[in-house]
């Protein structure tokens, strides 16, 4: 038992030392430990332990998060284990970009402050203008009737035949009788009672 004891305390000082080494450097510190060695064999084994180590010890520290967060952390979901690993890629690099810092605010003066602003524009007469003719437009598109009225001229041997036709697109019983008023007065005009 007391060497059980001394083989845990061995193996958590090596993942201590596995962590403060992969806080400095992250996985190139593997790639450098593990040139150290002139054998392949002894290489790779040192890689492996190295990495088994690095693992298990973020392993705990997710797991113990997860336990003080109230996440049941016997069974990790595969959305737990794929941010462990994406977790274990960021904080590889993380070394290349400095120390993280923190903002934080300490104090403030409050001061009372009104939104109000008092501006000038020299355009301003031009888009009331232009407001008043675009609300004028949708009154009159709305309350005057859109009609076409065409003519043709037809010249004949002693006289000119005048041929008329109109459209509009609503209320055409009132087109009708204003037609037939534009007729008769263009009648009387030209002094043709046909």
């Amino acid at each position: 038992t007391e060497d059980n004891g001394d083989f845990e305390q061995n193996i958590r000082l090596a993942m201590l030392k596995v962590l403060a080494q992969f806080r400095q450097g992250g996985m190139d510190v593997i790639a450098e430990y593990s040139q150290s060695f002139d054998d392949p064999e002894q290489e790779q084994a040192a890689v492996a332990t190295y990495i088994q180590l690095l693992h298990t010890a973020m392993q705990a520290i997710y797991l113990s998060v997860l336990e003080k967060e109230g996440v049941n952390a016997a069974t990790l979901s595969k959305s737990q284990e794929a941010f462990f690993d994406d977790a274990i890629s960021a904080l590889n690099a993380s070394h290349h970009y400095g120390s993280p810092f923190l903002l934080e605010l300490e104090s403030y003066d409050h001061r009372q402050a009104s939104g109000l602003q008092i501006t000038r524009t020299p355009g301003k007469k031009l888009v009331y203008l232009g407001f008043t003719m675009l609300i004028t437009g949708v009154f009159l598109l709305f309350y005057i009737h859109h009609q076409r009225l065409w003519v043709r001229l037809q010249d004949h041997s002693n006289h000119v035949r005048i041929i008329m036709a109109g459209s509009r697109a609503r209320h055409q019983r009132d087109f009708k009788h204003d037609f037939l008023k534009l007729a008769d007065d263009l009648k009387v005009i030209t002094g043709n009672r046909d």
